[in-house]
């Protein structure tokens, strides 16, 4: 399979499913989103699917589509989602312009912060709240992405076997 179906697939389901524990483990994500009430639905043309479901101060990740989505953001490839997550790239919105402040002022504070846990540095390692915290997602991801590497993968389909 294409390495950039792979890795949009590994972006929208190992990735993007981190945003559930970011909001649980961590205050200052859940203060950011605690009087959110939306959710952001992720398509790939003919491709991955999967939506960010925000309320009562938790989030929730889904594989697929919702039916009606706050904001609805198109990926014309998986090339476009992949860059997208890099910051080389914005997605399409389909739907959700009376929404942009969150595209454009909130999320990314959200998203900033699941990078901080994500990429960590030594010294954020040495403090033991983050280091619980980062190795918690770090092995959530993982096993995300071991489904993922499983189900599209030609090599890991051999070891999945």
């Amino acid at each position: 399979m294409d390495d950039n179906v792979i890795k949009a697939n590994l972006n929208l389901y190992a990735v993007l499913q981190n945003f559930e524990e970011l909001c649980r483990l961590d205050n200052e994500a859940h203060e950011l989103i605690k009087t959110w009430d939306l959710s952001i639905q992720f398509s790939v043309r003919k491709g991955a699917r999967a939506c960010l479901v925000f309320k009562n101060g938790s989030c929730e990740h889904i594989r697929g589509s919702i039916s009606s989505p706050s904001i609805s953001l198109y990926f014309i490839s998986p090339a476009h989602c992949n860059k997208m997550f890099e910051g080389r790239a914005t997605p399409v919105i389909l739907k959700g312009f009376t929404r942009l402040k969150y595209l454009i002022r909130d999320f990314p504070k959200l998203t900033e912060r699941l990078e901080y846990f994500l990429k960590p540095t030594d010294a954020l390692l040495k403090d033991s709240t983050y280091l619980a915290v980062n190795t918690g997602m770090t092995l959530n991801t993982a096993a995300f992405a071991v489904r993922e590497l499983a189900l599209n993968d030609d090599n890991s389909k051999l070891n999945a076997d």
